[in-house]
């Protein structure tokens, strides 16, 4: 093996060089116990969601909701049916538990409802914004659960809709 300047590098020395690594070897692994230590309470904290904190994301869930409804109203682009699975997945993203999912949606102001089998899905909630003389908007959100018959339920997959539909 020859080196830039031209000179041939011998099997020593790269043994050599690997016998400095190794001595860094402990120092590398107490370094990385130190802070996978320090690092898991922190995971940890970052898991946890209180009432206060799912009751919050409820709270922004439905102030995103209001906002769309306000766009799509005031640019008169409202439909019949409009997709806002990805606004809502934001707030109910796959995993949250049913039971979080249920404060977070109460707290936006949803009403839970169990499905019957014929709704094809786990969980519904829907909420009324506007009822006008014999227009209604509402908001409808499904929820799927990430497998069947297990317990506690996850999230498996959202959909909502905002409809304007006549009375």
């Amino acid at each position: 093996m020859k080196s830039k300047q031209g000179w041939a590098l011998s099997p020593f020395y790269f043994r050599k060089e690997i016998r400095n690594l190794s001595s860094l070897t402990p120092l590398i692994f107490v370094l990385c116990l130190i802070g996978s230590v320090h690092a898991e309470p922190i995971q940890k904290e970052k898991n946890i969601m209180t009432t206060e904190l799912l009751e919050q994301r409820g709270k922004q869930l439905r102030t995103e909701v209001m906002q769309i409804w306000n766009n799509l109203k005031h640019s008169k682009s409202l439909r019949m049916t409009n997709d806002i699975s990805d606004a809502v997945a934001k707030f109910i993203p796959v995993g949250t538990s049913f039971d979080d999912t249920e404060v977070i949606l109460r707290s936006a102001g949803f009403g839970i409802w169990q499905p019957k089998e014929s709704d094809n899905c786990d969980l519904g909630a829907g909420m009324v914004i506007e009822a006008a003389g014999v227009y209604m908007s509402e908001v409808t959100v499904l929820i799927w659960s990430k497998k069947q018959n297990v317990s506690p339920n996850v999230v498996g997959r959202v959909t909502a809709s905002l409809s304007y539909t006549s009375l």
